[in-house]
């Protein structure tokens, strides 16, 4: 088990929050990274692809974190897409708890826009024994579920307003 400090870019005020990612051999295959505690499980997606197997695992409920796994992805990439859903999940339960799962990709996950999904980018540094570096992990959403970009990142529940020239 490794463990490290990672913070979300645009986060709230707690600065750095500590991590443990867990070392999980992953299948060549495609398949959905299940955010079940105390060890996930791996859903193999077989003839569909991952991020349709992810998106329905998320509507039937009963999960809160999920990571998609396109074939051949890293293994470290995605326990931490799965840690950053995890983050999300709680930030989002602690707003609004309406029991939506947070998906994410260690990759920027292949899905039409004609499918109703949004795929959001996530900066995020990871902080190890004296280095820091940025990745970006993506979150796929579904079109209805777009409030929770505008809410879900302030503490408080109110909306960010921002103003365009």
């Amino acid at each position: 088990m490794t463990v490290m400090m990672i913070e979300l870019d645009g986060g709230d005020s707690l600065g750095p929050r500590m991590v443990e990612l867990e070392r999980f051999p992953l299948p060549r295959k495609a398949g959905v990274m299940v955010g079940l505690w105390p060890w996930p499980e791996f859903v193999p997606a077989g003839v569909l692809t991952a991020e349709s197997v992810a998106r329905s695992m998320a509507r039937r409920g009963g999960v809160q974190a999920l990571a998609v796994c396109p074939a051949l992805v890293s293994p470290a990439q995605t326990m931490l897409a799965l840690a950053v859903a995890r983050l999300l999940s709680d930030e989002r339960a602690a707003v609004a708890d309406d029991g939506t799962a947070v998906i994410t990709c260690a990759v920027r996950p292949r899905c039409a826009w004609e499918s109703g999904a949004i795929v959001v980018p996530h900066p995020v540094t990871v902080f190890t024994r004296g280095a820091a570096q940025s990745r970006v992990i993506w979150e796929l959403t579904d079109a209805d579920h777009r409030h929770h970009l505008l809410c879900a990142r302030d503490p408080t529940g109110r909306p960010h307003l921002t103003a365009v020239a």
